[in-house]
């Protein structure tokens, strides 16, 4: 799985990529490591999808960017566009993300 380090590798991933779905967390956040490994699933179950991390303590300019203000928050871009928001850790509502619902 790709982990996004900074402003540059976010831009690169979303821009060359048709999907991408990025999983904002941060080593000590409880919530994000229980939800960890669905997410490291999902990403076997959909190679269609790219599928990256990014540890909001490491790369606070590209979550400040987005405007994470809760985590884990999970944000889906189409073609470089950020088109759907979920914040939490609910296996349900980030399938529903990863199916377009």
């Amino acid at each position: 799985m790709k982990h996004i380090k900074n402003q540059k590798d976010f831009d690169d991933i979303v821009r060359e990529n048709e999907v991408v779905i990025i999983d904002f967390y941060t080593k000590w956040c409880g919530p994000c490591k229980a939800i960890a490994p669905f997410f490291e699933k999902l990403e076997k179950e959909f190679p269609h999808i790219v599928f990256v991390k990014c540890d909001c303590e490491n790369s606070e300019d590209v979550s400040d960017t987005l405007g994470v203000k809760s985590i884990p928050t999970f944000i889906k871009f189409e073609k470089g566009v950020k088109t759907t928001v979920i914040s939490g850790a609910n296996k349900t509502e980030l399938l529903g993300l990863v199916n377009g619902l």
